[in-house]
């Protein structure tokens, strides 16, 4: 008989910790379904370079931070008063934003800035073009993400 009740003590502790264990991930499961790692950029224009190597740096280093997703503030491009020129210093921003993919595939919202668009319904059908609207949304996990055209 003691060799019985010694047992349950040891029973009910592992009952316990089982418990425990079970218990915190719950409660690891719900803070993580409330936590959430995004980065933020803008006003990346490249001035007379074909893009930014500042852009193409933080690129790298949000990448290695391994956001949820990126969010872009505007004005990635100079604008140009000809097409061309938008469309050239379009691929010279995806050019400069590469680096971003480097760890995997990750998410990237960009609103528009006066820079992108310059009030011009052309250069807004190439954002549009690009990137499907100037203002969109979407849920990531229990938050909903509203980008927005504030021009």
């Amino acid at each position: 008989m003691c060799a019985i009740r010694r047992m349950w003590p040891a029973r009910g502790l592992l009952f316990a910790c089982a418990l425990l264990v079970v218990l915190c991930g719950i409660a690891g499961a719900q803070e993580d379904a409330l936590s959430l790692t995004f980065a933020v950029f803008g006003d990346s224009q490249p001035g007379d370079a074909p893009f930014s190597p500042v852009l193409q740096r933080l690129a790298a280093d949000m990448a290695g931070q391994k956001p949820a997703f990126v969010l872009g503030t505007g004005d990635y491009i100079d604008g140009a008063r000809d097409e061309q020129t938008v469309r050239r210093q379009w691929l010279g921003f995806f050019e400069g934003i590469a680096p971003l993919q480097t760890f995997g595939r990750v998410p990237v919202a960009l609103a528009p800035g006066n820079h992108d668009i310059l009030g011009s319904r052309t250069y807004e059908s190439i954002f549009v073009g690009y990137f499907g609207g100037p203002y969109y949304s979407f849920n990531r996990g229990a938050y909903h993400i509203i980008l927005l055209d504030s021009e």
